[in-house]
């Protein structure tokens, strides 16, 4: 699946927050990347994270995806 640069930053760093800082979800103000960055609505759309309330959650296959952006990074 190839996404953009920004929605794999998006996943990066809700990889960190969720996987190295043993966190359910992440903050989406404290991604980095502005709420209404049309990367979000790829990710969701792509059923790899939910938005509830503010907070970033990774669907199944979300989470696939976050750890194999990791490793090439």
């Amino acid at each position: 699946m190839k996404l953009s640069e920004k929605a794999e930053e998006i996943l990066e760093a809700t990889w960190i927050a969720v996987e190295e800082e043993g966190q359910s979800s992440a903050e989406v103000e404290k991604i980095g990347i502005a709420a209404d960055d049309p990367a979000y609505k790829e990710l969701t759309e792509s059923a790899l994270i939910e938005i509830k309330e503010g907070r970033i959650y990774f669907r199944s296959e979300g989470k696939r995806e976050g750890r194999s952006t990791i490793r090439r990074h």
